[in-house]
């Protein structure tokens, strides 16, 4: 998945630093990442910009810069493809860039908003009121039947993603991830479920969530009942029509394979 990265490692502690010529650089715009010429991340030396301390990759420091002039910009979608565990890097930054971003006024009085000198924070300079980055819970859930998984498609009004998926949806206030994925699976596909068990998690920074990994059990009837509002389609797929080249990199594809590939695992 996206966080496998060893022997690289992110270290996300706070504790900013004057910036060096050779630390690693981030600019974002509209969903976008700035790269150098030869396609490899800019270093602070090649950009004059204001800089914001993010983190360390593999003890090197890293800045989000707000302005700066380049012609080689990829999609943000594409960053999770650089190599040697950058991609990672990628998306925490800009989880970080859009928490800044949407937080450049106090919540409570209105005033700017000022960085928090000893920790990663914001603080408000008129009222005090500090807030830190949020993360979004969200499931993945891998409802199985005998040797045959549920797959969707995205409705085009709900997502631009066109391949297969797993159901999946956020956890709101009150309820538990467990209870998430019962109110999920019977909301987009009206099926009930048993046997959840917790698979992997994983941090899915381009949308500042916190992806939980669940496999259950169909439970009664195998009858689909679809909310045509979010999903496209959604089927039933055999182990044997499950692509072996099924990527990894997000928890969803590792979910798709590990059911293809074990199924000795399954019942549990």
């Amino acid at each position: 998945m996206i966080q496998d990265i060893a022997p690289h490692q992110l270290d996300n502690h706070w504790h900013p630093c004057e910036p060096k010529s050779g630390d690693y650089l981030f600019h974002f715009k509209d969903k976008r990442l700035l790269l150098s010429p030869d396609g490899s991340l800019p270093r602070v030396a090649d950009i004059q910009s204001p800089l914001t301390y993010l983190f360390t990759f593999d003890e090197v420091n890293c800045w989000l810069s707000q302005e700066s002039e380049g012609e080689n910009w990829i999609a943000l979608r594409e960053t999770k493809n650089l190599p040697d565990g950058l991609g990672l890097a990628a998306a925490t930054a800009w989880q970080l860039n859009t928490w800044y971003e949407g937080n450049r006024f106090c919540g409570h009085c209105g005033k700017p908003m000022a960085l928090g000198t000893s920790e990663r924070s914001l603080v408000c300079p008129s009222c005090g009121t500090t807030i830190y980055p949020k993360i979004m819970p969200a499931v993945i859930i891998g409802l199985w039947n005998g040797n045959r998984i549920l797959m969707t498609r995205y409705a085009i009004s709900h997502s631009a993603y066109r391949g297969r998926a797993l159901i999946a949806g956020f956890v709101e206030i009150g309820e538990s991830a467990e209870e998430t994925v019962r109110r999920e699976v019977m909301e987009e596909v009206g099926l009930s479920v048993r046997d959840i068990r917790y698979f992997a998690s994983q941090p899915w920074g381009s949308a500042s969530d916190l992806l939980l990994g669940y496999f259950c059990h169909l439970d009664k009837s195998s009858s689909i009942h679809l909310d045509a509002t979010e999903l496209e389609d959604a089927e039933w797929v055999g182990r044997d029509e499950i692509d072996p080249a099924t990527d990894t990199v997000s928890l969803t594809g590792t979910m798709i394979r590990y059911f293809k590939d074990h199924p000795e695992r399954f019942p549990f």
